[in-house]
């Protein structure tokens, strides 16, 4: 069985905040895959993701944002139960 789990971050306005977020599978499963988006509505050319990769049994997004404001992250997992 496939479970997708996720988690967000958000960084505040600032000069190129970078900030991480991890997300991790549950007990009796393992990470297999993951993911990440990155979003700033007013300036989307303005934020970036860094790397996005497997960081123990999860997935971690590293992540900039120069916006100037709020940039929402998201990381998520693909687990599989064992």
């Amino acid at each position: 069985m496939l479970d997708v789990s996720s988690s967000d971050g958000t960084t505040a306005d600032g000069i190129v905040a970078v900030s991480s977020t991890l997300v991790s599978c549950k007990a009796g499963e393992r990470v297999i895959s993951g993911g990440s988006s990155a979003d700033t509505p007013n300036f989307p050319s303005l934020a970036a993701i860094r790397s996005s990769f497997k960081s123990g049994n999860g997935w971690r997004t590293v992540y900039a944002n120069d916006s100037g404001s709020t940039m929402l992250a998201l990381a998520y997992a693909y687990c599989l139960k064992k």
